[in-house]
């Protein structure tokens, strides 16, 4: 790159995105009534409204993994996940469409600084797509030619960058790398020409823009890509909070976490109605005030170890230590907990609300929807737990790989 690129990509990295979690908090709350007054719009859509995506984009929230060296917030994990909570507390889509598009500063850091400038012209871009099955990745003269099909790319019907997780082949012949295992890449490539299937049809998160899409013959450079087995290791030359997988997938236990605020949201709208002998009646009981403690400590509980856990991490990673192998179990662990309790706080709150839950022009229904299609994420999936159940029983265990 000469000097005189060098200075015009640089320049498009001027602008002064939120320099704190608090600032994109308070921009979300701004945004919340648009968000609110078009769930049932995005719904039907089966992704953002352009109101909304507009109204996301000026929030900052895309911009926070960008590393502080660069000129970015580096919003720590803890805090992304209070954040990602707050936008699945309006609208659980909305949350985790935001979850994946959100990471582009965590992917970017992967890269050379003038690499990631070049792929993000402005740091408000937002990022998407899928890694299974892997594409191909055909070594041609400087890069390479990408093919490939991708499910569940969510978000990227919305999302301004999107890339993908790719098999290397050699004159058609697919690679394997030092350890005999698949030589896989991920690699971005340009939005124009993808093309998507619009095939996005479930019981819940139904906007979040997840559908399969797919490229033929597309060629990057090879700089536009880095070696996936990468991700795992804590390099001195990356960014801190771009040097481990679990950074980009541990913002999203944010949104088991909003979506579970907002049941109970609901159901303290539901209660409050002491100005009412009904209402008086129903929260005098003994029974109502056990079971909405219970729910709120199962809450409480889920998001403590949650914040506890990446706030962790996030100051290891920010000193330049190595995850602990501790630390790397409980990455594992506290997505899987937090599920687990959430699921059972949102079944009490709709068992205390009965059949009015059941209702379609009510709220609930889409709450229990969202959080069952949330749950069924590979990431909350109950066989995590098993590096971390060797670990405290003293086997010896390589977590070093762990996602």
């Amino acid at each position: 790159m000469s000097v005189a690129t060098d200075i015009a990509v640089a320049a498009r990295w001027d602008g002064k995105p939120p320099t704190s979690a608090e600032e994109i908090l308070r921009r979300i709350e701004n945004i919340a009534p648009l968000i609110r007054d078009h769930a049932d719009a995005m719904e039907e859509l089966g992704h953002f409204t352009p109101e909304v995506k507009q109204a996301l984009s000026e929030t900052g929230v895309y911009s926070m993994g960008f590393p502080r060296e660069w000129g970015g917030p580096e919003v720590r994990i803890d805090d992304q996940i209070r954040i990602l909570e707050a936008l699945a507390r309006l609208d659980g889509s909305v949350g985790f469409a935001v979850n994946i598009m959100a990471d582009s500063g965590l992917y970017a850091g992967r890269l050379d600084r003038w690499v990631a400038q070049e792929i993000y012209p402005s740091m408000e871009m937002s990022t998407a797509g899928s890694f299974n099955p892997p594409g191909k990745a055909e070594v041609v003269d400087g890069g390479y030619r990408l093919s490939g099909r991708w499910r569940f790319g969510t978000g990227n019907i919305d999302a301004d960058v999107i890339l993908g997780r790719f098999r290397r082949h050699v004159d058609d012949v697919p690679q394997v790398d030092e350890n005999g295992d698949p030589d896989l890449i991920v690699a971005w490539f340009p939005n124009k020409g993808i093309i998507r299937h619009q095939n996005w049809h479930t019981t819940g998160m139904s906007a979040t823009g997840s559908c399969d899409y797919e490229i033929s013959g597309v060629e990057i450079p090879a700089s536009h890509s880095y070696r996936y087995a990468d991700q795992f290791y804590a390099s001195p030359d990356v960014p801190p909070l771009s040097r481990h997988y679990g950074t980009l997938t541990g913002n999203q236990v944010g949104v088991v976490l909003g979506v579970t605020r907002h049941a109970l949201d609901l159901l303290y709208t539901h209660l409050d109605k002491a100005k009412t002998k009904w209402g008086s009646q129903v929260k005098a009981s003994s029974y109502i005030q056990i079971k909405t403690a219970k729910i709120d400590a199962q809450y409480q509980a889920a998001r403590a170890y949650a914040l506890s856990t990446f706030g962790g991490i996030t100051d290891s990673l920010l000193a330049g230590e190595e995850l602990t192998t501790q630390q790397l179990a409980d990455m594992q662990s506290a997505p899987v907990l937090a599920a687990e309790l959430c699921l059972e706080a949102v079944n009490a709150v709709l068992d205390l609300v009965g059949a009015t839950a059941t209702l379609k022009s009510l709220p609930y229904d889409r709450v229990w929807r969202d959080l069952s299609a949330a749950i069924r994420h590979f990431y909350y999936r109950e066989v995590h737990l098993e590096l971390p159940g060797k670990h405290l029983l003293g086997i010896p265990v390589d977590m070093s790989q762990s996602d």
